[in-house]
């Protein structure tokens, strides 16, 4: 009996707008959020070792979903100081328009 499975395919995933929180400060409204997911193809071929050599053996490769057109938005953030003084930044944020299959990094 052979299975066969099937992974979904690399896309936006909209995640639930929330407030972001980083480093002590946090966003003045909530920001929407998205991420990449679902399956890429990989695979990953034998491979040989001789003679203090290594020999792969076939092509591997690794695709991960990864963001593949992006937009920055302008975001206020109030931070706190050490002596509780409050103050306001500026803080650009990356939403995901859409994502693809791309050669893993690292």
């Amino acid at each position: 009996m052979f299975f066969i499975i099937v992974e979904s395919k690399c896309g936006v995933e909209i995640l639930q707008e929330e407030y972001i929180r980083v480093d002590g400060c946090i966003s003045l409204t909530c920001v929407s959020r998205e991420r990449c997911s679902g399956g890429c193809e990989s695979r990953a071929s034998n491979t040989l070792i001789m003679a203090n050599s290594i020999y792969q053996l076939g092509n591997s490769t690794c695709e991960c979903c990864a963001p593949k057109e992006t937009y920055t938005e302008d975001i206020s953030m109030s931070c706190t100081a050490i002596n509780n003084a409050g103050y306001i930044i500026q803080a650009k944020y990356t939403h995901i328009l859409s994502c693809d299959c791309q050669v893993c990094k690292g």
